[in-house]
């Protein structure tokens, strides 16, 4: 059985963001995970397209940090009033949304081996507009299982 806390541990990577500019979450450490999904939530009110994708660094206070190159699993439902089921899509760094005016979720799954010397990631969306609002939830998957889990937020 799978628990929260202990096998999974969840934490806010960027709190409902206006898409007038482009936001960075918060970095997080990978040192005990296993494996991490980013979910996105974006309420899209304008159609100019959000773009998600990931940072990584060598520090949570931002050391070295660049764009994420390598291709991540991505997982997207394009209309959450009508489905909850999420589609898989081509694996890549980035994922542009579609134009549609609807509540949408995106899901990165990060494997923390595939980001080389890089142990720290952050959720990013790119400049859009104002009305399209944006917000990231880290889901951790530990290496160790423990009922209490070390802080992802401190390296």
């Amino acid at each position: 059985m799978i628990k929260i806390p202990g096998d999974l541990n969840v934490v806010t990577g960027l709190a409902p963001t206006a898409g007038g500019s482009a936001a960075t979450g918060d970095y997080i450490s990978l040192k005990n995970a296993h494996r991490v999904w980013i979910v996105f939530s974006v309420k899209q009110g304008e159609a100019t397209v959000p773009v998600l994708s990931v940072m990584k660094a060598t520090a949570v206070a931002e050391t070295g940090a660049t764009a994420m190159t390598e291709a991540a699993r991505i997982f997207s439902t394009l209309d959450c009033a009508t489905s909850d089921v999420l589609v898989e899509r081509t694996a890549a760094a980035s994922y542009s949304l579609d134009a549609a005016l609807k509540d949408k979720l995106v899901v990165f799954e990060i494997d923390p081996a595939a980001i080389g010397a890089y142990d720290c990631i952050a959720a990013k969306v790119a400049a859009s507009n104002a009305a399209n609002i944006t917000s990231a939830l880290y889901v951790v998957e530990s290496r160790y299982g423990t009922k209490t889990q070390p802080s992802m937020i401190v390296d």
